[in-house]
């Protein structure tokens, strides 16, 4: 039959084949890199450049990541919403109904904030009418204010007052009516910004988050949110974490490249069957086979079923077996195979041939 085949047309069904396999060797390397690389950060197995993306760096931001089970995330995100309220509890739990949502990460991240405010307006005492003060007067001695202090009912009543930044609107203020006394008031008007910012290797499952916090307030007139002129922000304490966990971005179970028991696939390929002709020659029948897996063993690495083998030297039926082996970690798409065929003329013979999956 190949015989009859022009040779120019062969050629180039050989060419288009040779690409086509070339191109499938060349993705099959480049996903099964990406592939080891997603399996061995799953198994907890990175490298520098992983290790690296989970260090925690305070001076951008960055928190000691961990990647956990779903079982774990869950656990951890328990804990955070037990402190939240019932309120905020049902909605979240409204929310991942609605939209079919589970937790993906979680960040705990509380710290301590040292704020340092200067050049603010204060208010000092009471106005009096008598100016200037008498010739002979020596001023207020620390003397005075310690005497004041221990028996405040001798002392007139000193009130003071001090706000920052404006009289108007300021967001931290402290008023004493008398500081002679013991009472005062201080009340903080601060707002906090939080940017976080997450990170993820481009071609693995490793994650990390940054967060930024900004302290200040929205500046009078323009809304603009003002930074505080000096703040820091601090470790936490003993009992504060800087935590972030996460679970795999990828279902590991998409990348077991392997086949289920029963599965079944579509195999192309071409089946050469011998027989004897009547001078007791060896003749192999050649045609095109289309077979059904039905039954995988290894994961698919073996593979049995049922064939038909059409051509106009043959037509048939039969039983096959093909073996697929892998290559970089992924399924070679050409297998041989080898079973028995019995033709249209109910004369059994082994087979034996190339098969590709189709589907």
């Amino acid at each position: 039959m190949i015989e009859n085949i022009p040779s120019k047309a062969l050629y180039g069904a050989l060419a288009v084949y040779a690409l086509s396999m070339g191109a499938q060797f060349w993705n099959n390397m480049q996903i099964a890199n990406i592939e080891s690389r997603i399996r061995d950060q799953i198994e907890g197995k990175l490298d520098q450049q992983a290790r690296e993306l989970q260090e925690m760096r305070g001076e951008i931001g960055l928190a000691k990541a961990q990647m956990v089970e779903i079982s774990e995330l869950e656990k951890e995100s328990k804990k955070a919403f037990d402190r939240l309220s019932v309120e905020t509890q049902d909605r979240i739990k409204k929310y991942q109904e609605d939209t079919n949502a589970q937790v993906s990460s979680l960040s705990v991240r509380i710290r301590r904030v040292d704020a340092h405010l200067t050049k603010g307006l204060a208010d000092v005492g009471e106005r009096v009418d008598k100016t200037p003060p008498p010739p002979k007067w020596a001023g207020v001695k620390k003397e005075d204010v310690g005497w004041c202090k221990q028996d405040p009912s001798k002392c007139d009543s000193f009130p003071i007052k001090w706000r920052y930044p404006t009289r108007e609107n300021p967001v931290a203020t402290f008023t004493s009516e008398n500081i002679w006394g013991d009472e005062f008031d201080l009340k903080l008007a601060f707002k906090f910004r939080v940017t976080t910012v997450g990170f993820r290797d481009k071609k693995g499952v490793v994650e990390n988050q940054a967060v930024f916090f900004d302290i200040g307030y929205e500046k009078e007139g323009t809304g603009e949110f003002q930074v505080l002129q000096s703040f820091s922000v601090k470790e936490g304490d003993s009992e504060e974490t800087d935590v972030f966990f996460h679970t795999s971005a990828v279902n590991p179970d998409l990348f077991q490249n392997k086949l289920k028991l029963f599965e079944p696939t579509i195999l192309l390929g071409a089946s050469f069957s011998p027989t004897l002709t009547d001078s007791s020659n060896l003749h192999f029948r050649t045609g095109l086979t289309v077979a059904g897996g039905l039954l995988n063993l290894r994961g698919g690495e073996i593979r049995i079923g049922a064939n038909v083998v059409v051509s106009t030297e043959v037509l048939g039926v039969g039983a096959f077996s093909s073996y697929h082996t892998t290559l970089f970690g992924k399924t070679f798409n050409l297998a041989p195979m080898m079973g028995v065929l019995v033709d249209s003329q109910l004369q059994p013979s082994l087979q034996v041939g190339l098969v590709y999956q189709l589907y």
